[in-house]
C-alpha cells in the first residue's frame, strides 16, 4: 500500500490516505494531545473492503486492522521508553 499525507496540522493532527493499494478506501487519522508529562495518540481509521463489503469490513477487517495498530502502537511506545 502507498499512502500520502493529505492533512497536516502541526503538532496536534495528521491524516493519511491510500494512494494506491488493496483497499476501496483507507484514511488514517492520528491525533496527538498532551497528557501530563507525555502525549496520548489516538489513531482513527476509515476503512472500505474492496471485495465483500460491510461484512467483511466487520468480521475480518476492523478487528485485523485494531490488533495491527495496537501492535504498532505498542512497538512505538517501547521504543520510546
Amino acid at each position: 500500500m502507498t499512502s500520502k499525507i493529505t492533512e497536516l496540522e502541526k503538532p496536534t493532527r495528521f491524516v493519511d490516505q491510500q494512494a494506491s493499494g488493496p483497499f476501496k478506501i483507507f484514511v488514517h487519522e492520528h491525533r496527538f494531545e498532551s497528557v501530563g508529562d507525555g502525549c496520548r495518540m489516538t489513531d482513527t481509521i476509515t476503512v472500505g473492503s474492496p471485495v465483500f463489503g460491510r461484512l467483511a469490513e466487520r468480521v475480518i477487517l476492523v478487528p485485523y486492522l485494531r490488533h495491527l495498530i495496537t501492535k504498532r502502537n505498542n512497538h512505538l511506545l517501547a521504543e520510546l521508553t
